[in-house]
């Protein structure tokens, strides 16, 4: 199981659509919030930055860069479930 699967699948909260090649992960939210509005509260108010998908025009998505070093990849998935956990009862 790789790293982004273990931090994002787990709960039931996304679902995870691997890269087939590459280092950008495609992962379904299930909250109710647009993908511009999450990915602007993630960058200001945790410090990450995803893209959201609505640039895609795939509301409920948003691309994160999977490609870091292993302790500062941890670190944002990390953000991103907390954060998730905060908007999600």
């Amino acid at each position: 199981m790789s790293l982004t699967t273990q931090y994002l699948v787990t709960g039931g909260l996304f679902h995870l659509v691997p890269p087939k090649a590459g280092s950008v992960a495609y992962v379904k939210y299930f909250a109710d919030i647009n993908s511009t509005e999450l990915s602007y509260w993630f960058r200001i108010d945790k410090n990450v930055f995803i893209l959201p998908g609505d640039v895609f025009e795939t509301g409920r998505y948003i691309r994160i860069g999977i490609g870091a070093e292993k302790n500062y990849l941890i670190n944002g998935l990390e953000r991103i479930g907390s954060g998730f956990a905060e908007i999600i009862p």
